[in-house]
């Protein structure tokens, strides 16, 4: 996690925007992570589809799927952070209309107390 909090500052120094992309289930991992970042501000955002959004892609897979632990992880993850930081129900929205609702609503996105 060092290394990746590494090279988070390094891309924010020169300018660029960090995105980090993965699964936390606790907020104690979420503050671990971030002990290793110390550029700030820092957001947080959980694209939450709805059940059948996220049910689709394993219909179209063969082999490994991913659905089975969905219900369990997303109620983990509302009963962790619900309430913090900004929550988006990408289920009927284009990658584009997305990205303009994290961007039309990043204060929302904000976390405080990171």
């Amino acid at each position: 996690m060092r290394h990746l909090g590494s090279l988070v500052d390094n891309f924010a120094q020169e300018g660029f925007v960090p995105i980090v992309d993965g699964a936390i289930m606790r907020r104690s991992w979420l503050r671990d992570r971030l002990s290793h970042v110390p550029t700030r501000p820092v957001f947080l955002v959980v694209l939450a589809p709805d059940d059948a959004t996220s049910r689709s892609p394993d219909a179209a897979r063969s082999g490994i799927t991913f659905y089975g632990g969905y219900p369990e992880f997303a109620n983990s993850l509302d009963g962790e952070f619900g309430g913090t930081g900004l929550w988006v129900d990408s289920s009927r929205l284009s990658l584009k209309d997305t990205v303009r609702v994290v961007l039309d609503n990043l204060d929302r996105a904000l976390l405080d107390d990171a």
